[in-house]
């Protein structure tokens, strides 16, 4: 059995993260605790000494718990913009090259090339609705999962 369960399975409790990312933070927190520990027997304290006060130092409160879950929010957020961003770059580009296309080859007639660029900025458009309608369903579910859990409590 681990030596640190019941304050960990406390701050399991408290951290409001999905499981991969809660098992991370609280596998840290355990290997901190383990070092600490082991570092203040080192210095002379006895076992349960080092234990009490190994937990005393590291075990978070309540404001460093809400922290990990505001960064943990906002990295999620930031995340899924930046994995929709290179496509926009990608489609300069493809026009770019459409416009050297054109220029290379003379006269194309307007609608052909109106066209593409109509086709090429659509993927742009439909990927900004489907960020957008995310967007709102996330911070609508947040909203309603906080106040059902602050209501509960």
């Amino acid at each position: 059995m681990p030596r640190f369960e019941d304050a960990l399975r406390s701050v399991a409790d408290r951290l409001d993260l999905p499981q991969p990312e809660r098992a991370r933070i609280l596998q840290e927190i355990s290997g901190d605790l383990e070092d600490l520990r082991t570092e203040l027997i080192g210095r002379g304290l006895g076992e349960a000494e080092a234990e009490a006060r190994a937990l005393e130092i590291l075990t978070p409160s309540e404001p460093a718990l809400a922290a990990l879950t505001s960064v943990h929010d906002r990295r999620r957020l930031v995340l899924g913009c930046v994995r929709g961003g290179p496509g926009d770059p990608g489609n300069g580009v493809g026009i770019a090259v459409a416009a050297q296309t054109v220029e290379a080859l003379g006269e194309v007639h307007a609608s052909l090339v109106w066209g593409g660029i109509r086709l090429s900025l659509m993927t742009t458009m439909y990927g900004f609705f489907v960020l957008l309608g995310a967007a709102l369903l996330w911070f609508g579910l947040r909203h309603w999962h906080r106040r059902s859990v602050l209501s509960a409590a």
